[in-house]
């Protein structure tokens, strides 16, 4: 399991252009629908731990993902494999995007990566919110803290913190 943990998110690692957030219909893909080796609450609550940990969420959830199915070898196999290719893919094509990201090529490209990963973030969001929001006052708490973080100059970790004690206290 431990060589599989690896694979899977060396695979992950390669193809989650835009960051951790954007590959999670890759992830909930591979972990959640095709290989039944987590469920959906237990991916939501995945997302939600690491959101909330410091450092990279991408690391956190291999590190949480990796103890869950193959112990403490299981997560150093999933960081390993979600942080490797960007050591071998992504910082010899930063020095090249560097170099020539005046060219009209490189410029075209990212105009059409980044309305991609913003599609592949709203679906992420999309997919959370059918499974999160299950009746009135998960909306009315999803509402309320969108608002403040769109409206207010509120840390996020405060939103998170203050909706977590409303959870308890409701």
């Amino acid at each position: 399991m431990i060589i599989k943990t690896f694979l899977l998110f060396f695979y992950i690692g390669v193809f989650s252009f835009g960051g951790f957030y954007a590959s999670l219909p890759l992830v909930r893909h591979e972990f959640v629908d095709k290989l039944g080796f987590l469920t959906v609450s237990q991916f939501t609550d995945i997302i939600l731990i690491t959101g909330m940990a410091p450092g990279a969420a991408g690391i956190n959830a291999a590190t949480y993902i990796g103890y869950k199915l193959a112990g403490i070898l299981g997560s150093f196999a999933a960081v390993l494999g979600i942080a490797l290719p960007t050591v071998i893919l992504l910082i010899p094509l930063m020095g090249l995007v560097v170099k020539y990201r005046e060219k009209p090529v490189v410029k075209a490209a990212f105009c059409g990566l980044a309305p991609a990963v913003v599609a592949l973030v709203v679906g992420t969001a999309v997919t959370l919110g059918k499974d999160t929001l299950v009746d009135i006052k998960s909306v009315i708490i999803a509402v309320i803290a969108l608002a403040l973080m769109r409206y207010t100059k509120l840390h996020p970790l405060y939103i998170i913190f203050g909706f977590g004690i409303v959870g308890l206290l409701l």
